[in-house]
């Protein structure tokens, strides 16, 4: 049997000969996946002795030949195995927890063999009280032992964990003493987390463990910078087309959402400092890895790559994690603040005042200047601007003096928070910069807030795939991300600076194209894009430092309302009615002169559709309006789930398609590995030299060219002819079975048996679900760190 396997000779020799080159420093043969692999078979078999299913099982005895306790307990102190310590640990102290059991269970057995020997010479009835007495001695004993493990437990983890107790007392403490100050609130009120009558939350303090020291802290303004471990990537996954544009940039507005950032989290918390430790260690350790170039890569410690110390999830930057955006407001301050006071027809008129008076005084279009005397000239007309059109409006609104915005320029946060908010608007802008953008400083945190309406929206879809809501309860993924994303968007309001020329031409031309004053159709608007931008953007610009921060004030809501107009009026014009009209079959006129009359009656069928007092014989008729219009809202409003193409269900008709498929480059023979793209269907021909083109003066093959350019950096392709798919990224990538399964439902990887294979639903839809997540870069790397192949594969050539 397999358990046999664990206590042979060869089994023992080769669990020794890895721990001693383990041990051995000089030893060059080490390899740190050999000790992980021996570890985990070290625990199996020690829990399949302590099952006790094996009798004949006895590795606890003959691990003792060979010392393997003694030579355990010598790695543990070893730094050549540091990432490998909990589960060291804990073998340790399981060989030890099983051995001291089974001394026990050897000294009852010779106890129980000692009084049966004594009670062979007394008589039958004495020897039978004897025995349950021994028994019942033994059994207390157990019991004692037992209770006994069990109290000093207890006590350790008391004491190793007494934070938590005291923790929960203050919370009940607080529970008790917050229940009166709820119990006035009317359970019947509407709950609106937007707008004038908005309700605020009590905030509560977050305390967080870090993975590193074990240390827990509380988020705080002022305290410590805790960060996620983060991954941004280029995506594609929302485009509307399978290829970008000419320039392949992003704009100020996504018309067709071409490569966006995108942004993902593991959930773990660290310290800022404990990270930096950690990762300069890492940065050591990868410099004097040996055989450095043949080895695969599981990151690039260039590119600023590392893997999450608990989980190994790849990463590339570090989310900081901030407060409650209420714990900002200033409890202080007036009543009544700007915010508060602008409704949706103030911030209208505001903002068209001051669009118009700085276009009047600003002939030409505000555009980045080149040297240091035009940019002050063009703040200096900023603030011209501002204090002579919007501050006096501003001071209508509330009834007392407004503030400039240069007179209030305190952070609201520690500088090592504001720091890493930094370094991650750096890290996002270096995924998809903004080559057009007047200014740095700008670009970055434009760069963050296209990328947090972008990432919202791609777990949105994500969650639709999976038939989930996004008002559900989500993952410590998702959640950690959209909480920690947010926020740091929000606060990139108060880091910068107001009388920016380019912040402030912004802002005019998304005010200008939402109402209407330049030529862009809102049908090819992305909508969520541009309400974010707005909410974020408008505040930097009217209000102080005190009130850039979002808060689901009237201001924010004043924004959502346009923005749902908008939606409203694109549904209204892109449903198409279906309607019959009478007047055809009595004219008989061409498209072109009927075109004017079909549309007015269109319209006249919508008012009449629309219209709750056109028939007032029917009572029910509003509810059915209500019902219809919120089926019309969701079919216009939803835009459909991104599919990967359509499989035939037979793998034979997929290898009959591309049988006469040849290479573009070579009509006269054939592809040896057509490789067609799960994205948008193009087959390629890979890892050929014939078909290779250059990419940032590299020679690559067709599959990393075509990864680049409908992909983002990333894609996934099946390889008809071996049966296999391939996920590729830039420089790095992995092999998988294809989802395609015999009768006895089994891979066929390399067509090696020969088997009818049909397409496996399930697995296609877990390769979507990857695909579709933006996991296929975390997919690589846990595929490599466990494939543990000695040469790596040059993939810029597939």
């Amino acid at each position: 049997m397999l358990v046999n396997l664990l206590q042979c000779d060869v089994m023992l020799v080769i669990m020794q000969t890895v721990l001693k080159r383990a041990l051995d420093l000089k030893a060059i043969t080490f390899s740190e996946s050999h000790v992980q692999r021996v570890l985990h078979l070290i625990g199996y078999a020690i829990q399949e002795e302590e099952s006790g299913f094996y009798p004949f099982l006895k590795f606890i005895d003959r691990s003792n030949k060979i010392n393997l306790l003694p030579a355990l307990e010598d790695l543990i102190n070893n730094p050549r195995v540091e990432s490998q310590r909990d589960l060291l640990l804990w073998t340790v102290q399981k060989l030890k927890d099983v051995t001291l059991k089974f001394q026990d269970r050897k000294m009852d057995e010779d106890l129980c063999s000692e009084g049966k020997q004594q009670t062979t010479s007394l008589t039958q009835v004495e020897g039978e009280r004897l025995e349950k007495e021994e028994r019942a001695k033994l059994a207390a004993k157990r019991r004692a032992q037992i209770l006994a493990q069990m109290q000093n437990a207890q006590k350790n983890f008391m004491t190793s964990n007494a934070e938590l107790f005291e923790v929960n007392d203050e919370e009940e403490k607080g529970h008790k003493s917050s229940t009166m100050e709820w119990a006035t609130n009317d359970e019947s009120d509407e709950q609106s987390c937007i707008g004038k009558n908005r309700k605020t939350q009590r905030i509560e303090e977050a305390r967080y463990r870090c993975i590193l020291c074990s240390e827990e802290s509380a988020v705080t303004k002022s305290g410590e910078c805790m960060v996620y471990a983060a991954f941004v990537q280029k995506s594609s996954v929302l485009s509307r087309y399978q290829q970008t544009d000419e320039q392949g940039q992003l704009k100020y507005l996504e018309t067709s959402i071409h490569p966006s950032p995108h942004v993902t989290t593991c959930g773990h918390v660290m310290h800022a400092a404990c990270f930096e430790k950690y990762f300069s260690n890492e940065m050591v350790k990868e410099n004097r890895r040996p055989y450095r170039n043949r080895t695969p890569v599981l990151f690039d410690i260039e590119k600023k790559e590392f893997l999450c110390p608990l989980c190994r999830f790849l990463s590339n930057a570090l989310l900081p994690l901030l407060p409650t955006l209420n714990s900002f407001n200033n409890i202080g301050s007036a009543p009544l603040s700007v915010p508060d006071a602008m409704d949706f027809s103030s911030w209208y008129t505001s903002m068209d005042g001051f669009i118009v008076e700085f276009r009047n005084a600003n002939d030409k279009q505000m555009e980045v200047p080149q040297n240091t005397d035009e940019f002050e000239e063009r703040t200096a007309l900023f603030l011209q601007v501002y204090e002579e059109a919007v501050i006096p409006k501003l001071e209508s609104l509330v009834g007392e003096p407004v503030y400039t915005m240069e007179s209030i320029s305190a952070s609201l946060v520690s500088n090592s928070i504001e720091e890493y908010v930094r370094k991650f608007c750096a890290a996002v802008h270096d995924v998809a910069p903004f080559p057009t953008t007047p200014s740095k400083n700008f670009e970055e945190y434009l760069v963050t807030w296209l990328s947090c309406a972008y990432t919202i929206e791609s777990l949105e879809m994500l969650l639709r795939a999976t038939d989930k809501s996004l008002s559900g309860e989500l993952s410590i993924r998702y959640s950690s991300c959209l909480s920690g994303f947010v926020r740091v968007s929000a606060m990139l309001g108060n880091s910068i600076k107001r009388s920016n020329p380019s912040l402030v031409n912004y802002v005019c031309d998304l005010h200008d194209t939402l109402t209407g004053k330049k030529a862009s159709s809102f049908l090819e608007w992305d909508l969520f894009s541009m309400m974010t931008s707005l909410i974020f953007s408008t505040r930097c610009v009217l209000f102080s430092t005190d009130d850039t921060i979002p808060k689901g004030n009237t201001v924010d809501h004043a924004i959502l309302t346009a923005l749902f107009l908008v939606n409203a009026l694109r549904i209204v014009i892109t449903h198409d009615m279906h309607f019959q009209h009478a007047m055809d079959t009595e004219y008989d006129i061409t498209t072109s002169d009927n075109c004017a009359e079909e549309s007015s009656l269109d319209l006249a069928n919508i008012f009449k559709k629309y219209n709750i007092f056109y028939d007032p014989e029917s009572q029910q008729l509003p509810a059915n309006i209500v019902l219809y219009l919120a089926q019309a809202v969701k079919d216009q409003t939803i835009p459909p789930v991104r599919q990967l193409i359509d499989l035939p269900e037979d793998y034979s008709d997929l290898i009959n398609s591309v049988s006469l498929f040849t290479c573009p480059n070579n009509v006269r023979d054939d592809s040896r590995n057509p490789t067609m793209c799960l994205v948008c269907g193009e087959i390629l021909c890979s890892q050929s030299f014939c078909c290779q083109k250059e990419l940032d003066k590299n020679s690559v093959g067709s599959c990393t060219y075509h990864v680049h350019t409908c992909g983002a950096g990333i894609g996934i392709f099946l390889r008809i002819r071996d049966s296999e798919i391939l996920l590729l990224g830039m420089n790095k990538g992995c092999f998988i079975p294809a989802p395609y399964l015999d009768e006895y439902g089994e891979t066929d990887q390399g067509l090696r048996r020969g088997n009818p294979l049909r397409l496996c639903k399930e697995r296609y839809k877990k390769l979507h679900i990857i695909w579709l997540s933006h996991g296929i870069h975390e997919e690589i790397t846990r595929r490599t760190e466990t494939q543990q192949t000695l040469f790596a594969t040059q993939w810029q050539n597939l």
